[in-house]
């Protein structure tokens, strides 16, 4: 969805995602347009991928996110990007970068696994964030947290080097903590502070 200027909710168009693309361009204090900020919903799933990434190579020149939810899109994505910076320089240099997520507890599927073969394979590197919600799919246990996404993160890195060895990676992480009354996801914990500096320590 986006909320238009006179304040009404609505869904996404292909003209306003390619104004926020503008936009994203166009202010300093941002370092990516990234790609999806909203669904152009005018456009059939099988197309949107294209008129995404279309609009975030045309409307910007700062680093853009790939397309992850299946592997033809992500293959779509390199073909757009030999366009735009020519196939053999996009074979060994980073243009490009996606994020793919490991489905909390233990869990890689086949669809996420796909796009990080395609990324791996062209050298493109992924933001690899297990998407942990800490209570619900992990233990009640900040440090037990902590240990799980540490090693689904890890068991994304792996793969990522027995496609291609010495693709550049980055080891992510997204931990929200849980209402343990009601079951609603916590942003802005103190729990979620302490779990992000330990994997940062990790990380290191």
């Amino acid at each position: 969805y986006v909320r238009d200027l006179e304040n009404k909710r609505r869904y996404g168009s292909l003209a306003d995602l390619n104004n926020l693309h503008r936009m994203a361009y166009m202010a300093p204090q941002l370092h990516s347009s990234s790609s999806i900020i909203c669904e152009p919903m005018e456009v059939p799933v099988p197309r949107r991928h294209l008129h995404i990434i279309h609009s975030a190579l045309k409307h910007s020149d700062k680093p853009f996110i790939g397309i992850v939810t299946a592997k033809e899109r992500a293959e779509d994505t390199m073909k757009m990007a030999g366009i735009v910076f020519g196939d053999d320089f996009v074979k060994d240099n980073t243009v490009l970068t996606s994020v793919v997520n490991c489905n909390s507890p233990l869990v890689w599927d086949v669809t996420m696994l796909d796009a990080l073969k395609v990324y791996a394979s062209h050298n493109q590197p992924c933001l690899i964030s297990p998407f942990a919600l800490c209570g619900a799919s992990t233990s009640a246990s900040s440090l037990g947290a902590v240990a799980q996404v540490n090693a689904e993160a890890l068991a994304g890195l792996a793969f990522t080097q027995l496609v291609r060895p010495g693709s550049p990676q980055v080891y992510g992480q997204f931990m929200v903590t849980v209402d343990m009354k009601t079951g609603a996801p916590m942003g802005g914990t103190p729990e979620a502070a302490q779990m992000m500096f330990v994997m940062g320590a990790l990380a290191r």
